[in-house]
């Protein structure tokens, strides 16, 4: 019967952490090994954790200092002892049969990842999984998966890191980038491309979406970290031969550094200011190949157009554009 190790950071989620290891204490498929990995809270989190775990002996708590989300679950993967590795985060929570559904199809199909799709809600407003709501199951080879990061229906489901359960000879000498943000963007294409299989099953997976999210807060410059990502993709999608993926990475490598040069041209810090300097100088040296990709869509080509004849034309129409697009859907 095969281990799962399932691997749960907490920080400072005392409201949503019960619910959380609730439903993976629930799971119909009962070989686990569950990993708490307290990232140095400051609440009742680490309490809590320390509680479940006298509760049940499936429960490891590893109490450390902070150091953000992707050391946690580096030292999780370092601790898993499981056939198959899955994360969750601590404010999220799962079916009671959200592991037994992964693990039997990546079995069935001998499959390096299985993957569910998932639902988003707030406080405790969710939708129910229904029969009807659910998908049939996908095959996907690892060219497959990779083609899906740029699919506009199934691309947010494919890049998140938490809707899977991996076969843990994928993470040899495979880690999250430390101190890093969009640490799904980092690792996701490395293990996809790893993968000999992909399966995509039914929703199993309720991911809470806190008004109070790193990604749903203010800018902050940690969320440039997706250019490098990017940089990292195209590089290790042309090492192996793909450029057309490479391509359509390349795209929304594009479409990043536009997106950010317009959120960083009006900011009155100084830092944010030379930052932005930094990335037109980017923008301008590496966005003439977008012409030349029939990848890149018309619409960024013509944006490219307009900052190669005036940058402020561009930040003034891209703003223009979404103030008045923000106003028309009120």
């Amino acid at each position: 019967m095969n281990l799962v190790s399932i691997i749960v950071p907490v920080y400072n989620v005392e409201n949503y952490l019960a619910r959380c290891i609730d439903s993976i204490l629930k799971q119909s498929y009962n070989n686990l090994q569950i990993i708490l990995v307290d990232d140095g809270s400051i609440d009742k989190s680490a309490v809590i954790c320390d509680k479940y775990a006298d509760r049940d002996s499936r429960i490891l708590v590893i109490h450390k200092t902070n150091g953000g989300v992707s050391e946690a679950r580096n030292i999780g993967i370092d601790n898993a002892k499981g056939d198959y590795i899955c994360f969750i985060d601590s404010d999220d929570f799962v079916c009671e049969t959200y592991v037994e559904d992964l693990l039997s199809v990546a079995l069935k199909y001998n499959a390096d990842i299985s993957m569910c799709l998932f639902e988003k809600g707030n406080k405790d407003r969710f939708n129910d999984f229904t029969k009807e709501n659910q998908v049939n199951i996908m095959v996907l080879t690892n060219l497959d998966a990779l083609e899906k990061l740029y699919d506009k229906v199934l691309n947010v489901n494919m890049v998140v890191l938490w809707n899977k359960l991996y076969s843990t000879k994928l993470f040899d000498n495979i880690r999250f980038p430390v101190g890093k943000l969009h640490e799904d963007e980092f690792i996701i294409p490395k293990l996809l491309l790893r993968s000999n299989k992909i399966i995509i099953n039914k929703y199993n997976y309720y991911y809470f979406q806190s008004p109070n999210s790193i990604m749903r807060s203010d800018f902050k410059i940690s969320r440039l970290d997706a250019i490098e990502a990017y940089e990292e993709r195209i590089i290790l999608l042309r090492q192996n031969n793909l450029g057309k993926l490479a391509n359509k990475a390349f795209n929304v490598y594009i479409y990043l550094l536009i997106t950010y040069i317009c959120i960083l041209d009006s900011s009155k810090n100084k830092k944010y200011r030379e930052i932005n300097v930094e990335l037109m100088k980017k923008l301008k040296a590496k966005g003439k190949k977008a012409f030349t990709l029939n990848e890149v869509s018309i619409k960024l080509k013509m944006q490219m157009l307009i900052f190669y004849l005036s940058p402020k034309l561009l930040i003034f129409i891209r703003n223009f554009y979404k103030k008045n697009c923000e106003y028309l859907n009120k």
